[in-house]
């Protein structure tokens, strides 16, 4: 009877422990479904068993989608950068188009730096042709990368809905053991009062 009484222990701190795991891992999990979740965070891993598998691959998602922002946070940046040099080209492109106007009723001296400016506007011209195709390579590299961490979210809240029904399901596993103990226990108890009886 004392090592009926001591698997009964033993079984009920393993579910505790188990239960604990399963609740640490559900609110990671549940963390990241609702929004509030720290990339920089990794769920810790306590053993390779089923618990373990799902907390190694939560992991591997969250590190994927971490670097997914980042890249699209680079070309956001890179973006933001092309389009600055686009505006100062257009904008130094406006000023000489201003002056060339300006010195259209001039002398034949005036009519010599016109051709001049003509020449730096024809110039800015095709930087701003280079500037926009570039910028347009940007977006279509952020429009890629954004669809991707779209398909990315998706797919988490796939696997979060997944590993939730799993650790639904091991409660409801954990919950039976649980009474099966308590059956065990009493019929102990009641051979006890046989015995001393």
């Amino acid at each position: 009877i004392p090592m009926v009484i001591l698997l009964v222990l033993i079984q009920l701190y393993a579910i505790r422990q188990l239960t604990h795991r399963m609740k640490v891992l559900k609110g990671n999990i549940d963390a990241l479904s609702t929004g509030d979740a720290d990339l920089t965070r990794r769920i810790t891993i306590r053993a390779e068993d089923e618990l373990g598998a799902i907390g190694h691959s939560v992991n591997r998602f969250i590190a994927y989608l971490q670097s997914m922002i980042g890249e699209v946070t680079q070309a956001t940046g890179a973006m933001a950068s092309s389009l600055g040099d686009l505006h100062r080209t257009s904008a130094h492109t406006s000023e000489i188009l201003m002056r060339h106007a300006s010195e259209t009723d001039q002398t034949v001296t005036a009519i010599t730096q016109t051709s001049s400016t003509a020449e730096s506007v024809a110039q800015n011209a095709a930087e701003t042709a280079a500037f926009t195709q570039r910028a347009n390579e940007h977006a279509d590299r952020s429009r890629v990368v954004v669809g991707e961490a779209s398909n990315s979210v998706v797919a988490l809240i796939d696997e979060v809905a997944s590993a939730t029904r799993k650790v639904e399901s091991m409660q409801q596993d954990a919950q039976r053991i649980t009474e099966i103990l308590g059956v065990i226990g009493a019929i102990a108890g009641q051979t006890n009062l046989l015995a001393l009886n």
